[in-house]
């Protein structure tokens, strides 16, 4: 396989890579690892990997990058990214599976010293293309993470400059959404009022998508929020959430000082802002999804 050969296989497999999906849950135990890979390129390290070596790492990243979850499975895209034709563990056939098509344990691979590599002509065109690792990083980025996640993950993992920006066209955005949402809300965030402008334009305010676009997330107003760009990134952080009866709620886990107390933890409790009288409020759905999939709970106590 030459590198231009290689190159497309690598394309093509980012483009159909096979994560699990069940009720649009987020599954990125897979991304995560082939971003992980991607950077280990980057540096020129070697294709090969032990378990042993991953795993604190795999667990940091999909705690900090991946849905709230009572447990961390890193062993699961250690096993699984086999299928995606990228990654090959090693002597797996004599690995012993928890049940047929399913993962071995987290604890047989450290006690076999598990082993997998990225096939070599694949891992060399990794290494030596430095505009595929950007194609590659950006199609991971803009399909499994809202805008706001892509830098925080490129600066975890050292990526800064594998970035192109580029934008799916299977999942095509609708230019009206910004538009319809900030009128809907008058302009002013939803969380603290914030309506700031320069001359005659909207100042750090955005419309934001309560399920996310790449999880199917419609360019609707009953599935946007007009919030400042702090309380943006809280909602898509998972620090910030809605309940079902539209009041703000934040994490237990947000901690901090005045201004934290200040700009998201007295807003505890309190009812979101609704939009203009005759239009839609956010739909119970998509705050049913944001609540499962995002939000780091439990909620703090209003108060």
């Amino acid at each position: 396989m030459n590198g231009r050969r290689a190159a497309r296989a690598w394309r093509k497999t980012i483009a159909g890579l096979h994560t699990w999906k069940r009720k649009g849950r987020r599954a990125v135990h897979k991304p995560l690892l082939t971003l992980l890979l991607i950077a280990q390129a980057r540096r020129a390290g070697e294709g090969r990997f032990a378990y042993v070596d991953l795993e604190a790492r795999l667990k940091n990243l999909l705690r900090d990058f991946g849905p709230p979850r009572k447990s961390l499975h890193p062993e699961y895209p250690f096993w699984h990214l086999q299928t995606d034709g990228i990654w090959v563990v090693e002597e797996a056939a004599a690995m012993p599976l928890r049940r047929a098509g399913h993962s071995v344990t987290r604890r047989n691979l450290l006690a076999r010293d598990a082993h997998a590599h990225v096939p070599p002509e694949m891992w060399k065109a990794l290494v030596r293309n430095p505009k595929l690792r950007r194609e590659l990083t950006a199609t991971l980025l803009e399909e499994f993470w809202p805008e706001s996640y892509h830098a925080p993950i490129r600066r975890a993992l050292g990526l800064q400059d594998e970035l192109l920006a580029i934008r799916s066209e299977t999942t095509p955005r609708d230019p009206a959404f910004r538009e319809l949402v900030l009128r809907a809300y008058e302009r002013a965030c939803a969380v603290c009022g914030y309506d700031g402008r320069l001359a005659e334009r909207t100042l750090a305010l955005d419309a934001a998508h309560i399920r996310w676009h790449c999880y199917d997330g419609p360019d609707e107003i009953e599935n946007g929020l007009a919030l400042c760009s702090f309380h943006h990134r809280a909602l898509d952080s998972g620090a910030l959430g809605i309940t079902q009866d539209r009041r703000i709620a934040v994490s237990a886990d947000v901690t901090g000082g005045e201004m934290v107390q200040h700009w998201l933890i007295r807003h505890a409790g309190h009812a979101l802002r609704a939009p203009q009288r005759g239009l839609p409020r956010p739909a119970e759905n998509h705050l049913r999804w944001h609540a499962r999939e995002v939000f780091h709970g439990p909620a703090r106590a209003a108060g």
